[in-house]
């Protein structure tokens, strides 16, 4: 039986296919470049491009270290976390983030309570703001 776990990573650019609420359907991607390469122990997730997008690679995101946080610019819709931050049984999770300036991205947001994140078996809880009007989303992605 596998462990469900809390992460707390980034979450960039979320494309929720079928869940999306009204008016999040519109984001374009940007051709960001990167060096994929990312700090020590993080690992990404790219989500399946969407019809016609070609499939995502590492050097069209940009993840960093910065000041006591961490700083992503992200083209392709990624999930970013360390498999070291876990948490069991009772807890409190608490963060902040911003969005330092206008992406022209549909969300931004945090993921947590993941497992499989690297297989086609992925499950996790979301969070996700839009920029253009503060609303956010909260949903549980599993693999179909």
């Amino acid at each position: 039986m596998q462990k469900a776990v809390l992460t707390l990573a980034l979450l960039a650019a979320v494309p929720l296919g079928a869940q999306q609420p009204q008016g999040m359907d519109k984001d374009p991607t940007r051709k960001v470049t990167g060096t994929g390469a990312l700090p020590a122990g993080w690992q990404l997730r790219f989500d399946t491009p969407r019809p016609g997008r070609p499939e995502p690679k590492p050097d069209d995101v940009k993840f960093v270290t910065m000041g006591g946080g961490f700083h992503a610019t992200s083209g392709p819709a990624a999930i970013y976390y360390n498999p070291k931050d876990k948490a069991m049984g009772t807890f409190t999770a608490q963060g902040s983030f911003a969005q330092s300036k206008p992406s022209g991205h549909e969300a931004y947001g945090i993921f947590g309570g993941g497992s499989a994140l690297q297989s086609r078996e992925q499950e996790y809880l979301y969070l996700v703001i839009r920029p253009m009007d503060g609303g956010y989303y909260i949903a549980h992605r599993k693999a179909a």
